[in-house]
């Protein structure tokens, strides 16, 4: 198992967090997918960490499934400031800061959570996010296009509140 190095395990880590929205969700979907892909040794593999985050992925969502306040759960998720750092030029230099950042982070869903951190933490282009997620590349470029959107809207809202007071 030389890929599960350090750097490899915090890339997951960090994956988790963004995917579940905090530090201890995270650890018990990382723990999880590890155990079981050790368990179940899957052969031709051509990208284990990709594997790794599709295995988080589907066992987060089954989780989700299984409760039934779902809606209670993720108001309240939380974004740790110091493990997921959202730089000033991801999605075309967007600037929230931290407090508007928590507050719209609580709005996303799932699959936007994980869109943004695929697209903005990992730098990853479009077709990789199609490759990763199974999905047209196209579809990929709509969501992306609709979550900036979505921000933009959600930060001109939060100013004009800010300046009516």
């Amino acid at each position: 198992m030389t890929f599960l190095d350090k750097d490899t395990l915090n890339q997951l880590y960090r994956f988790g967090i963004a995917l579940t929205g905090n530090e201890q969700d995270s650890q018990d979907v990382l723990q999880t997918a590890i155990e079981r892909f050790l368990r179940n040794k899957p052969q031709n593999i051509a990208h284990n960490t990709a594997y790794l985050r599709t295995m988080m992925r589907n066992y987060w969502y089954d989780e989700l499934r299984k409760q039934k306040h779902h809606q209670q759960h993720v108001q309240a998720l939380t974004l740790e400031q110091d493990i997921i750092s959202i730089h000033s030029q991801s999605l075309e230099d967007v600037y929230i800061d931290q407090q508007e950042l928590q507050t719209h982070w609580a709005n996303l869903q799932d699959n936007q959570r994980e869109l943004l951190y695929l697209h903005c933490v990992l730098e990853y282009t479009a077709q990789e996010i199609s490759d990763e997620l199974n999905c047209p590349r196209g579809t990929v470029l709509a969501r992306i296009h609709r979550l900036k959107k979505q921000l933009q809207k959600g930060l001109s809202t939060t100013e004009s509140q800010g300046t009516g007071s």
